[in-house]
């Protein structure tokens, strides 16, 4: 979400990137994960964290996944 993403990008810390939408939350993961690689945000080993919101009751799903 555009929205989402431009506000994310007035927090410290926070490097929010935009990608295209995925049904499964895991192919949303590599998407997410390969255009941090090529921005060279992330490398290889480092562990990110990854907030998402997949759910339709609004909750939203926190993730620690090493690269």
């Amino acid at each position: 979400d555009e929205a989402t993403w431009r506000r994310m990008g007035l927090y410290w810390g926070i490097v929010p990137v935009l990608v295209p939408f995925h049904d499964d939350p895991q192919d949303q993961l590599e998407v997410g994960v390969a255009e941090c690689l090529r921005h060279q945000i992330i490398r290889d080993g480092d562990l990110v964290v990854v907030i998402s919101g997949f759910s339709k009751t609004g909750a939203t799903s926190i993730k620690v996944h090493r690269v």
